[in-house]
């Protein structure tokens, strides 16, 4: 502890520094900003090879069951809910509420079955 008796003012004679706490702000904002440029340049790992997750989405083709399927899309990971409308040897199409979209079947991420409500 810092003796601060000499000082005129009380205020100043009881001041307690706060250490690092003061620059937790900066850390944080610092700390998140590194993050989010990391998640912009290392897509996530997939343990399945395109050939299994063209299986799966054959089966998932003739059981037109829903999906939530996981995108590695234009450096960010999206999330579609929908059903698979088409499949060739490369590629998929999605039909989700609103509209169909397509994908090169190395862009999945993850398929999961979605449950009925």
């Amino acid at each position: 502890m810092v003796d601060r008796s000499y000082l005129p003012f009380e205020s100043a004679r009881q001041y307690q520094d706060r250490r690092m706490v003061k620059w937790t702000g900066f850390f944080l904002s610092e700390h998140h900003h590194a993050l989010s440029k990391t998640q912009k340049i290392v897509p996530l790992s997939n343990s399945l090879d395109d050939s299994q997750k063209q299986l799966y989405l054959i089966q998932a083709y003739c059981s037109q069951v829903p999906l939530l399927l996981t995108i590695w899309q234009k450096d960010k990971v999206i999330n579609y809910l929908g059903s698979i409308s088409h499949i060739d040897n490369n590629s998929f199409q999605i039909k989700t509420k609103n509209t169909y979209h397509r994908f090169s079947i190395h862009q999945l991420i993850s398929l999961t079955k979605k449950e009925e409500s």
